[in-house]
């Protein structure tokens, strides 16, 4: 039988994955009138219920 040898691996932090230096350039983006409304109308239209078996998700148009 052989044993297994796994590569140890350094985690990965949500700070190391995400430079500020990227962020940065992303201060200049701006999103159209049309992808706002996109998304304010799905966030009106979603609904999230809490039930006996977890939370239930359903869009209302």
């Amino acid at each position: 039988m052989r044993s297994s040898k796994t590569k140890k691996t350094k985690p990965q932090y949500m700070e190391n994955l995400y430079s500020k230096k990227s962020s940065l350039n992303r201060k200049n983006l701006n999103p159209s009138k049309e992808t706002v409304d996109r998304i304010l109308n799905y966030s009106k239209a979603l609904s999230v219920m809490n039930t006996s078996i977890g939370k239930v998700e359903s869009l209302l148009n």
